[in-house]
């Protein structure tokens, strides 16, 4: 005998109801996803889900106080300048299914069917917007957080691991100064991502190669830089130059935000031949920000 929803009695379709609906509230007990992506940049929802593209505003401080006299009156006038650019949203999907004799076997059996099936299938939803919002999508017209035009890019002509301490912290002061320098001050970078390597590195080298001290390059580098709060080992820095290098990432907490206009979604459970499928999207208009210039990005050499 075939397994076909023709043939199913009600009672069975209402089992099988039950099960699907377990697996799509198990699927999403996890609040969080552990990729970077989610994990270090705003994940901003004022895009409504119907929308296929979005107006994003730059903005920039622009006028400086200045000496004046008691009666003067060509007092200089704060303002802010800013630019619009339009941006696209894209749909990217993803499903699972169980056949009907998986079903009438678990009812048979008493037994609840897996979730593998649907966790993988969020698991691989989950990995592609944390690459949309991490590297962007040329072919999409998506831009990413280490891909994003307008933030300063500072090729380096040397190499972190395996460099003196103070060379090193030479170089890691001189890239935060830069932000400063760029922006005069406005800008202050709160945070820093380094490759693997490159975190072990300093995480791990005394700051004194002889043995006269136990402090480390990052804890020497922390304890004194007065701008950065946290340094965090990023495996999507490795390689992620443009001539294979790794890169260093500095910014703010909220320099980047990635417009998440749709998380991951299930669709309601449809009946296929002989199987019941469950189709899932998820919907990205990729990774912006206000001012970029308060981010840099060094690459490293090969």
């Amino acid at each position: 005998m075939e397994f076909t929803l023709d043939n199913i009695t009600p009672q069975a379709r209402a089992y099988f109801d039950r099960q699907l609906t377990f697996v799509r509230e198990e699927v999403v007990q996890d609040k969080k996803p552990n990729k970077n992506g989610f994990l270090f940049l705003t994940q901003a929802n004022d895009i409504p889900e119907w929308a296929d593209e979005y107006t994003h505003e730059m903005w920039e401080p622009v006028g400086i106080a200045q000496l004046i006299a008691n009666s003067a009156d060509d007092i200089p006038m704060a303002d802010v300048s800013f630019r619009e650019e339009t941006f696209k949203v894209r749909d990217f999907g993803i499903g699972y299914s169980y056949t009907i004799k998986e079903l009438m076997q678990a009812q048979a059996t008493n037994k609840q069917i897996t979730t593998k099936r649907a966790e993988a299938c969020r698991l691989g939803m989950e990995e592609c917007l944390n690459r949309i919002q991490v590297y962007g999508d040329p072919t999409a017209k998506l831009f990413g957080w280490l891909s994003f035009p307008n933030t300063p890019r500072l090729p380096s002509a040397s190499k972190i691991a395996g460099v003196t301490p103070s060379t090193v912290l030479g170089l890691l002061n001189t890239w935060v100064n830069s932000i400063q320098d760029t922006t005069e001050t406005v800008a202050a970078p709160t945070r820093m991502f380094l490759a693997p390597a490159d975190y072990n590195y300093i995480a791990s080298t005394p700051l004194d190669l002889s043995g006269g001290a136990e402090t480390t390059i990052l804890q020497h580098f922390l304890k004194n830089n007065p701008y950065i709060k946290e340094v965090n080992n990023m495996i999507e820095c490795k390689g992620a130059g443009p001539l294979g290098g790794n890169i260093v990432v500095i910014d703010s907490d909220n320099t980047f935000e990635h417009k998440m206009v749709q998380p991951f979604t299930q669709l309601p459970s449809q009946p296929v031949k002989y199987r019941f499928e469950t189709y899932c999207l998820g919907r990205s208009g990729g990774t912006v920000s206000d001012f970029p210039l308060e981010g840099l990005i060094v690459e490293l050499p090969v």
